[in-house]
């Protein structure tokens, strides 16, 4: 949902790596059952400076392997709400290798309340997780996995202070999109990001995102040797 109005946590596609790996999609990419958005350009998305500062003053940094553990925790909090706990197949120790070893198949961004004394590392309110793709079309994309915002902190500007984080990132890599996919119930979500100037594809497009589950890929696989 809405992470910056809504008492429920927010989650732009199904938990359990259904966002896809961003290569070779069309036009929008979205997971069965969920509707499939996108920015055209991750550079009209990047709010001013005076918005940032209108948020709650808090930290948005490039996650650290250290973070792994409570950047979890609040993966299992966004599955227990959706009622998908057993989808969650991994855990802190698989994060970290993935997205902190040699080839990271991911980037993440944390939101913290400033520490209150230097010595003292913030609490950890937010992430973004996200990572780089291709499209035949137009070139470099990222794609959002995830945005979320712990309950208490939500109304204050943080869901959107991520976003705009990615974005930056976004354009410094040369990203033309971002693409995310947000579940068809979950009208708020759906609002927000179009006010934030994303695409509806699945209504503009009739795109649909197909999905090879772990048996699927290991028979696919299988059928070449």
């Amino acid at each position: 949902l809405d992470p910056d109005s809504h008492p429920h946590p927010h989650v732009t596609s199904w938990l359990g790596g259904h966002g896809g790996g961003g290569v070779g999609w069309g036009p929008g990419g979205g997971v069965d059952g969920c509707k499939s958005l996108h920015f055209i350009d991750p550079r009209r998305q990047a709010a001013s400076s005076t918005v940032a500062r209108a948020a709650m003053e808090c930290v948005v940094r490039p996650a650290q392997s250290a973070d792994c553990d409570r950047v979890m925790a609040m993966i299992h909090e966004i599955a227990e709400y959706h009622n998908l706990q057993d989808e969650v197949k991994i855990n802190s120790q698989v994060l970290r290798a993935d997205g902190f070893g040699g080839d990271p198949f991911y980037q993440c961004l944390v939101a913290e309340v400033a520490p209150e004394q230097e010595d003292k590392q913030g609490h950890l309110i937010g992430y973004a997780l996200f990572f780089f793709g291709y499209s035949v079309n137009t070139g470099r994309i990222v794609y959002l996995e995830n945005v979320y915002v712990v309950s208490e902190f939500r109304g204050r500007g943080i869901g959107k202070k991520l976003l705009i984080e990615v974005a930056k990132v976004a354009m410094a890599r040369g990203c033309a999109e971002m693409k995310l996919a947000v579940v068809a119930w979950n009208g708020r979500a759906l609002a927000w990001y179009r006010r934030l100037g994303a695409q509806d594809m699945t209504e503009a497009g009739g795109w649909h995102c197909l999905e090879l589950g772990a048996d699927a890929l290991c028979r696919l696989a299988g059928e070449g040797r």
